[in-house]
């Protein structure tokens, strides 16, 4: 029955069409695509930002920039997503050979082995494929990288006049880029045309066979004609599927990369182990100050607990590998810090300072020992190299605000420019932060940068950290960039009233002052003037604590 056949045929070939078109909507509407790549890219910054200090450094920023803007769109949209294409192609194929076994079940024979001839060619060509793709990729990186290095180095490569050798190895970079492109250009090419040659081959193969069936009466012209018809669907069929493969195959060549980023050994776990120590010793502490306190005290407990460098030794990766323990840059140095001083760190270059600095900020872990800072009291570190974000001057002057009522506290304008003043900030900067104020002024202004001086951009670096309002400050020669004493003078000052007032530009009423937990500045030597504002003083050298004293 002609007509029975023909409308079965017509709802086969829809049902696949309708299938799709559902499922085409339902992943529209549940955003899969989008869930996909948001997931896998805040997965990989958030383990980014988790990476041990040694390993972070082997990585190029370029490498992370790229994952995140290139390998992992790529391969949720070339990847993941090809799925429902597939499933489109197999319904119509499956469709197609119901009629094809129908109406002449030789004419099935070629497309049966289409896949496996397929899957040869592609075993054949994998190798070549992965070596290419990987020579793109990085190449690309390349590009990307350098780029981000002539940024950086902006100011080395104009001071040594080295504009035109930096441009020349940027010219390498794009040609070897270029040359990789080309190379798989012509590779892709030659793999899509794969499937046009075998069916070609298969419909000049089947007409031969063809004409003979039809000179012995085994076949009609309307069946001839619809079966080279169909063939001609197949194979294009076929094609489009091929060509899908070959996308998802080079796109899942990816994941190796992005499962390497996402397996780099990170310090959380270091860290989650350090904090659980912190809150026992600190619990310690405070049960033991508590049985010694004498009845009607007025200093509260938290405020007694000192800070507790035990035995504390480190030594970098490098070092750790190839160096005995007596090389350690920290050997073994043991003291207490009390809260509510000034603190100074006093050396020769490479004794130690800046490691001990930042093992006590947090930053590196020791290689055995311990760094306790009471749980209750938040750390900040300020680098002697000023750094700075993105947006207006007030973005970078609140930056280390939480939100909430601290913002409204300690983000007021009359606090904020008060700290900027005690610091001798240029009176045009705090005109601009006026400005900022009363524009509202917060993510697309960057041009300021490039007018700040040395001096202009230590002041703010220093501003922020004295607006954002820790309990426990660590500076790294916060003097270095001063070259004007009136300058040291209000640094040390400011630094001096931030211990005693237990903050800046907050009630200074004596009962307010009781009230808010101490502040404790730790900061290495640069300056004799340091020295004069002191509490403590530790000498450094040959990685021991050779002093402990008041200066």
């Amino acid at each position: 029955n002609l007509e029975a056949t023909a409308a079965i045929l017509a709802v086969l070939y829809m049902v696949p069409f309708a299938l799709l078109h559902i499922l085409d909507v339902v992943r529209a509407r549940l955003g899969i695509s989008g869930t996909i790549r948001r997931t896998l890219i805040s997965a990989l910054f958030r383990r980014f930002m988790s990476y041990k200090a040694y390993e972070r450094a082997k990585i190029p920023d370029a490498d992370i920039s790229m994952a995140c803007v290139r390998d992992i769109p790529v391969l949720v949209s070339d990847g993941f997503m090809r799925i429902f294409h597939l499933i489109e192609v197999a319904l119509r194929i499956f469709v197609t050979m119901i009629f094809l076994l129908v109406e002449n079940r030789y004419a099935i024979l070629p497309f049966a082995i289409y896949p496996i001839l397929a899957a040869l060619w592609m075993m054949w060509r994998r190798p070549q494929m992965q070596l290419l793709q990987e020579k793109r990729l990085q190449s690309d990186n390349a590009v990307v990288r350098g780029v981000h290095q002539a940024c950086t180095n902006q100011d080395l490569i104009q001071d040594f006049k080295k504009r035109s050798k930096a441009v020349d190895r940027f010219w390498d970079y794009v040609v070897a880029n270029s040359s990789s492109r080309s190379a798989c250009s012509v590779f892709d090419l030659n793999n899509s045309r794969f499937f046009p040659w075998l069916t070609m081959i298969s419909m000049v193969l089947y007409i031969f066979w063809g004409v003979q069936q039809l000179q012995q009466g085994e076949s009609s012209v309307g069946t001839f004609m619809a079966t080279f018809g169909i063939f001609q669907e197949v194979g294009h069929t076929m094609e489009t599927g091929y060509d899908s493969v070959i996308t998802m195959f080079q796109a899942f060549h990816l994941v190796k990369d992005l499962t390497k980023l996402l397996n780099v050994p990170t310090d959380d776990e270091d860290r989650m182990q350090a904090t659980r120590l912190r809150l026992q010793r600190g619990i310690q502490e405070r049960e033991e100050l508590q049985r010694k306190m004498t009845v009607g005290s007025s200093q509260y407990v938290d405020d007694l607990i000192d800070m507790k460098i035990i035995n504390v030794k480190y030594a970098t990766q490098q070092l750790q590998k190839s160096l005995s323990t007596s090389e350690n840059i920290l050997d073994g140095v043991s003291f207490r810090m009390p809260q509510g001083k000034v603190i100074v760190v006093q050396g020769g270059e490479r004794q130690g300072k800046s490691t001990l600095l930042r093992l006590i900020a947090g930053e590196l872990p020791p290689t055995s020992g311990e760094v306790f800072i009471p749980p209750h009291l938040t750390v900040l570190q300020v680098h002697e190299a000023p750094s700075f974000i993105p947006g207006s001057l007030k973005r970078n002057l609140l930056f280390g605000i939480s939100g909430g009522d601290d913002e409204q506290m300690l983000g007021d304008i009359t606090r904020v420019v008060g700290i900027c003043e005690r610091l001798r900030m240029a009176q045009s900067l705090i005109s601009r932060l006026h400005q900022d104020w009363m524009s509202g002024a917060d993510e697309d202004d960057d041009e300021w940068l490039s007018a700040l001086t040395s001096t202009d951009k230590m002041t703010i670096h220093l501003a922020r950290a004295f607006i954002a309002n820790p309990h426990v400050l660590v500076m790294h020669k916060p003097l270095m960039r001063f070259y004007q004493e009136e300058l040291r003078k209000a640094t040390m000052l400011t630094i001096t009233e931030f211990v005693k007032y237990r903050g800046l530009g907050l009630n200074n009423a004596p009962d307010e002052i009781t009230k808010r937990r101490t502040r404790t500045v730790v900061l290495s030597q640069f300056h004799s003037l340091e020295l004069d504002h002191a509490e403590m003083v530790f000498q450094l050298k040959n990685g021991q604590v050779l002093q402990n004293q008041a200066p």
